[in-house]
């Protein structure tokens, strides 16, 4: 029997707004892709900050950070309650 081959690749921004499963997620979710681009950003952002604040990260786990283009701001999430209505 032929053993699977494990491919380690790192997913673009692109990749991920793509993606069809993600994409089908996001839609249950009620999230956009301006909304997650937000998300991603916002976490990158924390991320470089915070050894800046906090001392020294870890050493790096080969993870490169994407540089997302910075939008004036993010488009608010839908409530809990709008997405109980959704069916």
């Amino acid at each position: 029997m032929k053993e699977a081959t494990m491919f380690k690749a790192e997913l673009t921004i692109e990749d991920v707004l793509n993606d069809p499963l993600i994409r089908q997620v996001m839609h249950a979710d009620g999230v956009s892709s301006p909304q997650l681009q937000c998300l991603l950003r916002d976490a990158r952002e924390k991320y470089l900050t915070a050894g800046q604040q906090d001392g020294p990260r870890p050493a790096s786990t080969g993870a490169s950070l994407v540089s997302i283009e910075r939008t004036p701001w993010c488009p608010p999430r839908r409530s809990a309650a709008s997405q109980q209505n959704i069916i």
